[in-house]
C-alpha cells in the first residue's frame, strides 16, 4: 500500500512539473442559427412549431433523421517528431490521417421533409421541432468518431 501511495505521488508530483501554457485571452464568439421558411410559405406550405388552430385533415407524424457520410482517408502530411536522418528508414514527414464529413446543411434537411410530407399528401408540418443529434461510431475500433445531424420531427396536415 506504501509502495502505491509513494507511486502516486510521484507521479502526481511529475504531472506537475509539466509546462503548460497560460490561457490568456478568450475570443467573443457569436453565433445566430436560424431556418427560413419563405421558400416554403411561397409554395403554400407551412412549417410551424405552434399548434394549427384551423380546420384540417391529420395526415401523419413524421420524425426524419439525417447523419452524414464521412470517411477516413489522408489529408495531409506532419513533420515527424522522431525523425532520425542516420535512419534510412525513418521518414520525415507522416501521413494525416482523420475523418473527414460530408457537408450537413439545414436547407438540404428541410428540403427532404417537405418533399416526404407534399408525397404524402400534406400541406403543413405543425408542432415542428428540430433537434442536432451526435452520433459516436466506431466504440470498438482503434479510430471512433462522432458524426452530428438532425432529427426534425412535427405532425403532418393537410389544412382546410
Amino acid at each position: 500500500m506504501k509502495k502505491l501511495i509513494l507511486l502516486f505521488s510521484i507521479g502526481l508530483l511529475l504531472q506537475s512539473c509539466t509546462t503548460l501554457e497560460d490561457l490568456t485571452f478568450i475570443p467573443r464568439e457569436e453565433k445566430l442559427f436560424g431556418i427560413d421558411f419563405s421558400k416554403y410559405t411561397s409554395q403554400n406550405f407551412l412549417f410551424t412549431p405552434e399548434k394549427y388552430i384551423g380546420g384540417y385533415k391529420s395526415i401523419g407524424l413524421i420524425t426524419y433523421e439525417y447523419l452524414p457520410a464521412a470517411e477516413y482517408k489522408k489529408t495531409g502530411n506532419k513533420v515527424n517528431p522522431f525523425y532520425n536522418p542516420q535512419d534510412p528508414s525513418s521518414k520525415s514527414l507522416i501521413p494525416i490521417v482523420e475523418w473527414v464529413f460530408e457537408s450537413v446543411k439545414i436547407e438540404q434537411v428541410m428540403d427532404s421533409v417537405y418533399k416526404i410530407s407534399k408525397n404524402m399528401g400534406a400541406d403543413a408540418i405543425v408542432n415542428f421541432d428540430i433537434k442536432v443529434k451526435s452520433d459516436p461510431v466506431g466504440a470498438n475500433a482503434k479510430n471512433p468518431t462522432t458524426r452530428f445531424g438532425y432529427i426534425i420531427s412535427g405532425f403532418a396536415i393537410k389544412r382546410d
